[in-house]
């Protein structure tokens, strides 16, 4: 019993500093000390008889357990082709003490009719009649480490934290949450790459929180939500009102991107508003939303006004981190004539040719 104690606090200790204490739940933000369910974790992409198929392998929240969802044509973003994704539970728990070795957890759709396993960077499927082999891949966003335009300001690069309002390193040397700008901004294009770490006893909105506060009025939500349902208050979402189109959520301690591209709210003399605020988001590569408007303030956002605010990348909580992070401003003085005519003039900073392209780098094999 005395070695098992103090094999446990050596284990602990070289645990510690790689993980914070996040709502009850250890979060985990090294993949080197995630455990062995991590490596199941991710994409899987592969051909059936039927045509391109592709998997994602997630935990289930706070249920100690994995569950795979079969995407018909190719995984979302690339190739799917937005039919029902088909759910499988795992059979496996999460306790490392009933982990079978060589790892594999069985996958089976609730009715029986679609069965297989995971296991060593391969799921395989099984209907009854045909078998298909899966291998794992790992996805990186077109503009991931995008550089910053000549005329952008740099926000964060990793070497000060000097543009944000009681900002702090991370302990891996990124951006942490609950940095505020300094400077106000109206309408802009940004950039930022950020992280989520591992948490799979969380639940919901206790799984990697974060979120880009743009003029502390409006959340674009960060979460935790790799191969879930797309929500109005999940990865992507304008939280609490707008749900992104596509899930395009990455597995947790993988980087992720949000370009976004924003038009303010006009106001007349008298304070009225006269146009709501517009918004482009694309994650990852990929647009979840284009050219929406914004009702309202969302959630705890400050009350809509005529004037510049600043943008907060929020903490609650969780160790999100964040790096490569700049700000393009753009002329917004004079008042659109139409719904849409104001982010028309961020419309004409878009890459179209690299970040709205539909698709992204795919490593593992395939190209």
């Amino acid at each position: 019993m005395r070695f098992l104690r103090t094999k446990l606090l050596l284990l602990m200790c070289l645990w510690l500093p790689q993980i914070a204490q996040a709502a009850g739940d250890p979060a985990v933000t090294d993949s080197r000390l995630a455990g062995p369910i991590y490596q199941l974790i991710g994409e899987y992409v592969g051909v059936s008889p039927s045509g391109p198929i592709a998997v994602q392998v997630s935990t289930q929240k706070g249920e100690q357990s994995v569950y795979a969802k079969v995407f018909q044509g190719g995984l979302p973003g690339i190739g799917w082709d937005h039919a029902t994704p088909t759910l499988l539970l795992g059979s496996t728990p999460l306790d490392a003490s009933e982990l079978p070795k060589p790892l594999r957890v069985e996958l089976a759709q609730q009715d029986g009719s679609l069965t297989g396993w995971v296991s060593n960077g391969q799921v395989v499927l099984k209907d009854g009649i045909a078998e298909a082999v899966l291998t794992k891949v790992v996805r990186s966003s077109v503009s991931m480490g995008l550089k910053p335009p000549a005329n952008a300001k740099v926000l964060f690069d990793g070497s000060s934290v000097d543009a944000f309002k009681a900002a702090k390193f991370s302990p891996d040397g990124n951006l942490a949450g609950g940095a505020e700008t300094v400077d106000d901004f109206g309408a802009f294009r940004m950039h930022l790459e950020f992280r989520t770490p591992f948490m799979p006893a969380s639940v919901d909105q206790s799984r990697g929180n974060s979120g880009v506060y743009i003029q502390r009025r409006y959340e674009v939500q960060i979460l935790e939500s790799f191969g879930q349902d797309p929500v109005f208050n999940g990865c992507g979402a304008l939280y609490r009102q707008r749900q992104p189109d596509t899930n395009m959520a990455l597995p947790p301690l993988v980087w992720q991107t949000y370009d976004i591209f924003f038009t303010p709210a006009q106001f007349d003399a008298e304070g009225n508003r006269t146009h709501m605020a517009q918004i482009s988001v694309i994650h990852n590569g990929i647009p979840v939303h284009y050219r929406n408007v914004i009702t309202a303030k969302t959630g705890a956002g400050k009350p809509e006004g005529p004037e510049p605010m600043p943008i907060l990348l929020q903490d609650h909580g969780d160790p999100v981190v964040f790096r490569n992070v700049w700000i393009q401003a753009v002329n917004a003085n004079s008042a659109p004539t139409t719904s849409t005519a104001g982010l028309d003039q961020t419309q004409s900073f878009l890459p179209t040719s690299a970040i709205l392209a539909p698709e992204m780098r795919i490593y593992g094999g395939l190209k």
